[in-house]
């Protein structure tokens, strides 16, 4: 509890909002360049495109493995949504890059580009809607000094 009210305080320190849906309405996306404001409508209009991506490259394929999202329409884009409102949206990341692999899998090239050019959509949109959320720089000084990679 005392860690997230630190964040919290260094996110408003830094210009940012509180929260994914601060009081504003605004995701907790800071001021970068490009970024989207994480707004309820964009959320779901962005999780109704990930789970329509899903279906339309399932159908391409023609697979028995199956979709990724796999529940009906109305709980898949809930589970979407929850997943980038609760943090898990890395999860949603995973989930739409292996639909990209199913994707480069399509045989037929008419149908492969224009289905390629719906995930490069999503990709873009996903990262300017999802940039920044956890950008709090550094926060443990000591630690980071640690690391070799630094």
């Amino acid at each position: 509890m005392l860690r997230s009210k630190k964040k919290e305080e260094r996110r408003k320190a830094q210009g940012g909002v509180s929260g994914k849906f601060g009081n504003s309405g605004k995701g907790a996306l800071g001021e970068k360049e490009g970024a989207e404001t994480l707004s309820k409508e964009s959320l779901v209009k962005f999780a109704e495109d990930v789970y329509d991506l899903d279906q339309q490259v399932y159908h391409a394929v023609g697979s028995d493995l199956g979709r990724v999202f796999g529940s009906d329409r109305k709980r898949s884009i809930r589970v979407i949504m929850n997943a980038v409102e609760h943090g898990s949206d890395h999860i949603i990341r995973s989930e739409v890059a292996l639909i990209g692999n199913m994707a480069r899998t399509i045989s037929d090239d008419d149908v492969r580009r224009e289905i390629m050019g719906r995930y490069d959509e999503i990709m873009t949109r996903m990262d300017r809607i999802l940039t920044g959320n956890y950008d709090v720089g550094i926060l443990n000084q000591q630690q980071a000094s640690m690391d070799l990679l630094n």
